[in-house]
């Protein structure tokens, strides 16, 4: 299963030329699956459907046989994903530090993030004394989706529970820090109405990765980096441009575009960078912006399954950077209790205000925990993307965000900006944020 998932997963993210992929998944062997379920041959070959077009749904077969996916796949001789399908072992310790905070609330599209009656920014969410792994509910082994699991009477999909881990596609999969490192896995959910998710996000697993100003998995701080800036060409009458970039957790930048870089690292440790370029303006800047998730599908952390935060923040040597003057879409929410909580407005633009920042499913039932997934547009990078129906960009404050050194040894380089993200910076776990700036 493992094999068929990642064969998917890839094409899903266009590299079709890695091994597994050329290769293709190994052929189901139905006569000895048929002699070790004791079920016809003919029913597993009609659940399975014809080879050649493209994997199946190996859970959804599961089910129709009334097996595991674990049975089927070990009686078919196709690989099955580890650990049944749930996630890998969580990290140690009990939080990442990042100083969540608590989402505006209500409509205030391009506003700063409310503040406290006492003209206070609202308290950052606990972190530093979060309960410890023996409060937290056991790690989850059924990854069999919920039948009935609603459907979102909107234009979103709702998936129930873990995902199927596929594993880690960013640039670094393996870090040798004394910071507490956690890969950046990525999943594949099942929705009831037989489409797949890929959780937190599809990424750009091809291109640069942008230059290091600080970070841990490769000696911490680049003291010459500066000196290390290559403009990449877009347009070449245009203006070279230095953009540092700082995102809780992952991001990737694409100007007028063309894909410019992506963050080094998925998760934690905490890292920020720089990158150079030679655009001409107007100039559009999309980022694709991302709250990691230990469990995958679930959109909870670490061995307490509890709720992250995001954030990204960007300047460029123009003057311009992140403010309320972007727009931002959410296109992964989770956890939630029910999705219904989740309203869209008249352009279909989500909002997840007014569900509940610490679900409880989270400590009663993780697996019970409801996603909700929006179909994200290929051309969403582009500069003629009709983003006109679009939410303002919320803005925040590093108290909400981040208390990582990674950014608060640098703020000098992102002075006169805001962090961004969607209206909740908790539940909103893949964000997409644009804007386009014309001549200053």
């Amino acid at each position: 299963m493992k094999r068929l998932l990642i064969v998917l997963a890839l094409l899903l993210l266009g590299i079709a030329s890695i091994a597994n992929a050329q290769q293709g998944p190994p052929e189901p062997d139905f006569e000895g699956a048929a002699e070790i379920l004791g079920i016809p041959e003919e029913d597993i070959r009609e659940a399975f459907g014809p080879l050649g077009q493209g994997p199946p749904n190996i859970r959804a077969v599961a089910e129709e046989l009334g097996v595991t996916v674990t049975e089927l796949t070990e009686a078919l001789g196709i690989p099955a994903p580890p650990n049944g399908g749930g996630q890998g072992q969580p990290p140690q310790g009990n939080q990442d530090g990042d100083g969540q905070g608590q989402p505006p609330q209500g409509d205030q599209s391009g506003q700063q993030a409310p503040q406290g009656g006492d003209g206070q920014a609202p308290a950052p969410a606990q972190t530093e004394d979060a309960p410890g792994a023996e409060d937290a509910p056991a790690e989850p082994s059924d990854t069999t989706t919920d039948p009935n699991a609603p459907t979102f009477a909107n234009t979103g999909t709702v998936t129930v529970g873990s995902a199927d881990e596929l594993g880690d596609f960013t640039a670094t999969p393996e870090c040798d820090t004394q910071d507490r490192f956690v890969p950046a896995l990525t999943g594949l959910s099942f929705s009831d109405d037989g489409q797949q998710w890929l959780v937190p996000s599809d990424l750009t697993t091809t291109g640069e990765i942008c230059l290091d100003v600080y970070n841990p998995c490769a000696g911490g701080e680049n003291v010459d980096f500066r000196n290390q800036l290559t403009p990449l060409t877009i347009d070449e009458e245009g203006e070279v441009i230095t953009a540092f970039l700082f995102g809780d957790n992952y991001f990737e930048l694409y100007v007028n575009g063309t894909h410019v870089c992506n963050d080094a690292i998925g998760f934690v440790p905490f890292n920020s960078h720089a990158a150079q370029f030679q655009a001409e303006y107007p100039i559009t800047y999309a980022v694709r912006l991302i709250d990691w998730e230990t469990h995958l599908g679930l959109g909870l952390e670490f061995d307490e399954y509890r709720v992250g935060d995001g954030g990204f923040i960007a300047s460029f040597s123009d003057g311009s950077g992140t403010s309320a003057e972007w727009k931002c879409q959410a296109y992964y929410t989770a956890p939630l209790d029910d999705a219904s909580c989740v309203v869209e407005d008249e352009n279909g633009n989500p909002d997840s205000t007014a569900c509940a920042s610490t679900p409880a499913c989270a400590s009663d039932d993780p697996e019970s925990c409801q996603a909700l997934h929006y179909e994200l547009p290929d051309n969403w990078m582009m500069p003629d993307f009709d983003d006109s129906g679009w939410r303002g960009a919320f803005t925040y404050t590093s108290d909400q965000v981040t208390n990582q050194r990674a950014y608060q040894d640098y703020t000098d380089l992102f002075t006169g900006n805001d962090f961004i993200w969607s209206s909740n910076l908790d539940l909103d776990n893949t964000v997409i944020c644009r804007v386009t700036i014309d001549a200053p």
